[in-house]
């Protein structure tokens, strides 16, 4: 029993700090993918995203996967303004 709640301590914790790690790099990459000729490379949306929006720019992808994972139906829309 306390083997498995070891693992899921574990397993919960490496998670966090990981989303932490990926999140500014997968608000990139979504920028990327949703705006063509934004930016054409990560090296160069990282300073362009955090320029144009700031912090909130890189927590984005957490308000729209909270709302499709947590809450089961996506938001109509999502500007990176809105938050």
């Amino acid at each position: 029993m306390w083997r498995t709640s070891l693992y899921l301590a574990a397993s919960a914790s490496a998670e966090f700090f990981a989303d932490i790690a990926l999140c500014p790099m997968e608000a990139c990459k979504v920028r990327i993918q949703t705006q063509p000729g934004w930016a054409n490379t990560l090296r160069e949306g990282m300073p362009k995203l955090y320029a144009e929006e700031g912090v909130w720019g890189y927590v984005v992808i957490y308000y729209y996967c909270y709302h499709v994972h947590v809450l089961g139906d996506p938001p109509a829309s999502i500007s990176f303004k809105e938050i």
